[in-house]
């Protein structure tokens, strides 16, 4: 399910082979790297995120609760005896199972969107950490587990589910038919996003084979059923593109359609479409933290 030789994968491949030889492209990473680059590695990059944290931590710094919020345009640390959190501006957080989130969240209170980072079930990373005698990272979740989250009484009829998810096929397919079943929330679009260099190049090799990390990682978006059975060619899903800021990883995204309802660009519902996203970023996402973060009507 998960080959590095699947048809997905050549296919995400192909996609990014033709957009990087495009001119636009070329212009974006023209960077060559030196020497110094990979001696100095992503000193830039570690300087910033340094500087992100020690502002936060400058500003204000508060206990961690079992639930709070930051409510200024400013970025706060809260923390206990053994960890930082960096809280951003304007959001709310609740320290809770997430299996129990529907009785810990304000009871009634329904989300537009609902953004989802589970740590997956890995047999590779589970059995080369024990080799390594690491035992330190969190506890990964099977399928089933995941669908035991509480996901369905969370939604409004206009609501968007986002997950970034494994790049097992197998997993992913035991995982959408359970999202239909137990959250009534079916995939419309699935983006790929291609982590590359500064000067433009995945930052793994394929071809090297194994059960190592692929250069991409993938977001279901998902929609309730009755909205997608509801929705009119009126409706248009638009892409976005970002500048790069002073960092030293960009990030590609390509999207593909995988079932009718969201079309790109400004195109009709139910179109067969592909659209490119272009931006940056300056962390791995799995070192995102796996805290529940809610601001206004958006939860993480």
């Amino acid at each position: 399910g998960g080959s590095l030789t699947s048809s997905e994968t050549q296919d995400v491949l192909r996609k990014f082979e033709r957009l990087s030889s495009s001119e636009q492209y070329q212009r974006l990473h023209s960077y060559r790297p030196t020497a110094r680059d990979y001696l100095q590695n992503n000193r830039r990059c570690r300087e910033a995120a340094n500087s992100i944290l020690d502002s936060g931590s400058e500003v204000q710094e508060v206990p961690v609760g079992d639930s709070g919020r930051n409510p200024h345009d400013y970025d706060i640390t809260i923390s206990n005896a053994e960890t930082e959190y960096l809280l951003p501006p304007r959001c709310r957080y609740w320290t809770a199972d997430v299996l129990d989130i529907d009785r810990t969240l304000p009871q009634g209170v329904k989300y537009k969107v609902i953004v989802m980072d589970p740590p997956w079930w890995n047999k590779h990373v589970k059995r080369t950490k024990r080799s390594a005698g690491d035992h330190r990272g969190y506890g990964m979740l099977s399928v089933e587990e995941i669908l035991r989250i509480p996901v369905r009484e969370l939604l409004r009829p206009d609501s968007v589910v986002m997950v970034w998810a494994t790049n097992n096929t197998n997993t992913v397919q035991h995982f959408t038919r359970g999202m239909l079943l137990r959250w009534g929330l079916r995939v419309v679009h699935t983006f790929y996003w291609m982590k590359v260099t500064r000067s433009g190049r995945p930052i793994r090799n394929v071809e090297d084979g194994g059960h190592g990390k692929m250069p991409y990682e993938r977001l279901l978006v998902a929609l309730p059923v009755h909205s997608i059975a509801a929705a009119t060619a009126s409706a248009k899903y638009t892409t976005a593109t970002c500048t790069p800021t002073a960092t030293t990883t960009t990030g590609v995204t390509t999207t593909t359609t995988t079932t009718g309802a969201v079309s790109s660009a400004g195109s009709t519902i139910g179109a067969s479409t592909s659209a490119t996203v272009v931006g940056s970023c300056t962390a791995d996402a799995d070192a995102l933290s796996s805290s529940t973060i809610v601001a206004s009507d958006i939860i993480f």
